[in-house]
Parts: C-alpha cells; sequence; structure tokens
C-alpha cells in the first residue's frame, strides 16, 4: 500500500490518518480534504489508475505495450520497461510506481 501513497502523492491527493480525521471530527473514512492510505485503489482500480496515466502522458511520455511488456517511452527513448507478468492493471500499476520512483530520485 506504500505504493498507492507514493502515487497518491505524486497526484497532489492528501493521504491523511485517522488521527488526522479524529482531530477534524470527520466521522467518515474518507474526506474531502483527503483519503486513508488503505482507501485508495491505484492498484486495483482502471478509474482510479487512468488518470495517473494521463498525467504521465501529459508530460510528453508515453505508454507502450508490446510482446507483453508495458514500457514509458519519450522522444529519448524507452525511460521503463515493466517485463511480462500476469497482465492487466498489475503491470501498468508497477510501471507507474516505477516511473514515479525514477521521477522522484532525479529530483534530489
Amino acid at each position: 500500500m506504500t505504493n498507492n501513497k507514493l502515487i497518491a502523492e505524486f497526484m497532489g491527493i492528501n493521504v491523511v490518518t485517522e488521527d488526522d480525521i479524529r482531530a477534524n471530527k470527520n466521522p467518515t473514512i474518507s474526506s474531502y480534504e483527503g483519503y486513508l492510505e488503505e482507501d485508495l485503489e491505484y492498484h486495483s482500480s482502471w478509474d482510479w489508475l487512468m488518470p495517473v496515466v494521463k498525467k504521465i502522458e501529459a508530460k510528453n511520455y508515453w505508454f507502450n505495450r508490446l510482446d507483453g511488456d508495458v514500457s514509458i517511452v519519450n522522444d529519448k527513448g524507452v525511460i521503463i520497461n515493466t517485463p511480462m507478468s500476469d497482465g492487466g492493471i498489475d503491470m501498468y500499476y508497477q510501471t507507474v510506481v516505477e516511473f514515479i520512483e525514477r521521477t522522484n530520485l532525479n529530483k534530489q
């Protein structure tokens, strides 16, 4: 779930704790102020993951799927390549996580 928090931060979404919610006396689990880490669904929901893909693509990167692999490329070539796995959302999720981790390392 730590990877979901990483993606949320990349997307500018606030991740709150139950203590934060109690302090605000907000009875709901998720609030307009943010989401609990366990409520984030990037790993299991295309509805959650696709806006992340679109944000990455808006930065002039593209997702390619070839021979079962998922890659993120830009005009200089392949940036990230996730080898074939069980397919589906997991490949895209792992590729997104690796992209964000690498982007964060380059900022340091």
